[in-house]
C-alpha cells in the first residue's frame, strides 16, 4: 500500500517529464505483464486500417501467429525499441516467473520474429487496433486491462519506454484501481533508445519525444486520465 512518499515521488516523477519511472514493488508478486509499444517503422496512423485492422480480421482470422506471418511476408519493421521492449518482456518473465504476458501488436510482433519457438510456448495475447484514428496508449492500457481481468488477472507488472513510464504507471494505476508494479532494477529490464526510421515522429529522437511528453502529461492531468 502506497503512503505519502510513495504518492509524492510518483507526482515528482510525473511533472519531471524526462526522468524515467524508478522500480516500484516486488516483481515477484505478480500475475502477468503488459506491455506498451513505442513507434514502429512501417504503417502511418491513417494506414492502420487497410494494412493491420481489416487484414487481421478478414485473413488472419484474429489469429495473431497468421498475422505475424503476413507481415513478415510485407517486411513489416515494429523498429529498435519494441524489439528491445520484446527482450526485456521475455527477460522480465524468466527472471520473475511470469507466465501471462498482454503485449501491444508491435512488441507481440518482435517477440514472435526474434524468439520463435519461445513464443509458441507462451501464454501471450497481443492487443491489436480495432479502429480508425491514433491508437493512443490509454486505449492500449484500457483494452489490456480488459483482457486482463477476462482472464482473472490483478497483478500486472507495467513495462513501457523509460521516458513515458511515469504516465503509463498512473494510466494503468487510474484504470485498474490499483497501483502495477514496475521492473528497473537491473538495467535489461529498461528501455530508453529512440529511432530515426519510426514512422511516429516524436519517437524518432529525445528531442521531438520530450516536448510531446511535456503535452501529454498536462493533457492527461486536465481531463482527469491520471
Amino acid at each position: 500500500m502506497e503512503n505519502w512518499l510513495d504518492r509524492a515521488r510518483i507526482w515528482i516523477f510525473y511533472f519531471a517529464f524526462w526522468p524515467g519511472f524508478p522500480p516500484m514493488g516486488n516483481p515477484r508478486k505478480t500475475d502477468c505483464i503488459l506491455v506498451q509499444s513505442f513507434g514502429r517503422n512501417d504503417y502511418l496512423e491513417r494506414e492502420l486500417f487497410l494494412r493491420v485492422i481489416a487484414p487481421y480480421e478478414m485473413i488472419a482470422g484474429k489469429n495473431d501467429q497468421k498475422m505475424f506471418a503476413w507481415l513478415e511476408k510485407r517486411k513489416f519493421l515494429p523498429g529498435i525499441p519494441n524489439y528491445q521492449l520484446a527482450q526485456r518482456c521475455r527477460i522480465i518473465m524468466d527472471r520473475y516467473g511470469i507466465k501471462q504476458a498482454i503485449v501491444q501488436w508491435e512488441v507481440g510482433f518482435a517477440l514472435w520474429h526474434v524468439y520463435p519457438e519461445w513464443f509458441k510456448e507462451q501464454p501471450i495475447t497481443s492487443i491489436w487496433p480495432s479502429s480508425r484514428g491514433y491508437f493512443s496508449a490509454k486505449k492500449v492500457i484500457s483494452k489490456s486491462i480488459e483482457l486482463m481481468r477476462e482472464k482473472g488477472l490483478s497483478k500486472p507488472i507495467e513495462l513501457a519506454h523509460r521516458r513515458m513510464s511515469a504516465r503509463t504507471f498512473l494510466l494503468v494505476k487510474k484504470i485498474l484501481g490499483s497501483s502495477p508494479i514496475i521492473a528497473g532494477r537491473f538495467a535489461d529490464e529498461t528501455v530508453d533508445s529512440f529511432d530515426v526510421l519510426s514512422v511516429q515522429r516524436w519517437t524518432k529522437n529525445w528531442q521531438r519525444w520530450i516536448i510531446r511528453e511535456a503535452l501529454a502529461r498536462i493533457h492527461h492531468l486536465i481531463i482527469g486520465w491520471v
